[in-house]
């Protein structure tokens, strides 16, 4: 899965005038993580539209995934939410300027992810989707365990 929005965060940073070097720390291992998050559900509905045969295994495994995960995912989540607020404290602005922004990058991201999968070859596609249990729950199945420095980073916040 590709980190564009951690690239696509820390361009924003000097603009909206976070530019401490914790700040950038903290939100690109943020965007790293939220993109492992975002990453397994929107390959989920790519596989599943170009693949349906593989949907039953595929949506099961995304479950066990959610599930295994669901602590992490919503604490991820919540920090993501979170750091537009962040950001326009920080440079005493309107939230919404920046979770409006926030919202662009998440949108971009998604559709980042669905066209490398639509780049594939059909037989590329296909394997990929075949795999995807073994893929999903692979490295990143406990995000606790495969992600515990990024996530003990995040738990700091920004300016650590």
């Amino acid at each position: 899965m590709r980190p564009c929005l951690v690239a696509v965060l820390l361009a924003l940073m000097p603009i909206v005038g976070v530019a401490q070097r914790g700040d950038q720390h903290y939100a690109a291992t943020l965007g790293r993580l939220y993109v492992d998050v975002l990453g397994p559900k929107t390959y989920l509905e790519a596989c599943n539209r170009r693949h349906p045969n593989h949907a039953a295994a595929n949506n099961a495994a995304f479950s066990d995934w959610s599930k295994a995960n669901a602590a992490a995912i919503a604490e991820i989540k919540r920090r993501m939410d979170a750091y537009p607020e962040y950001w326009a404290q920080a440079n005493r602005q309107p939230a919404s300027v920046f979770k409006s922004r926030f919202a662009q990058l998440i949108a971009d991201e998604k559709r980042l992810l669905e066209r490398d999968l639509a780049s594939y070859s059909p037989e590329r596609s296909e394997t990929a989707c075949r795999k995807y249990p073994e893929i999903v729950l692979g490295p990143l199945a406990v995000l606790d365990t495969a992600r515990r420095a990024q996530l003990e980073t995040i738990r700091r916040g920004p300016r650590e």
